[in-house]
């Protein structure tokens, strides 16, 4: 029905049911799990990284905690014009 109240058209659906023969069929394959269970990988732990990627990552590290530390501390004392 359109907004000015008229129909759009017609049109026929023919819709006729499946005979017995054509009934739907299934079917399933069967593969067993791996015996080993799943094969995980190291990601990105395997690399070998070197000196200076190492000194770089614990500078960061150090930072970040000193940092934390600093803010932790300073957020405890009372407070002072």
């Amino acid at each position: 029905m359109c907004s000015n109240g008229t129909t759009a058209g017609t049109q026929s659906v023919i819709v006729s049911a499946p005979s017995a023969s054509s009934a739907p069929t299934t079917s399933s394959t069967f593969t067993p799990a791996p015996s080993r269970g799943v094969k995980g990988g190291v990601g990105g732990a395997s690399r070998d990284y070197g000196p200076l990627t190492l000194g770089i990552g614990a500078t960061l590290v150090t930072g970040a905690v000193g940092a934390t530390v600093w803010f932790l501390r300073r957020r405890s004392k009372p407070y002072r014009l």
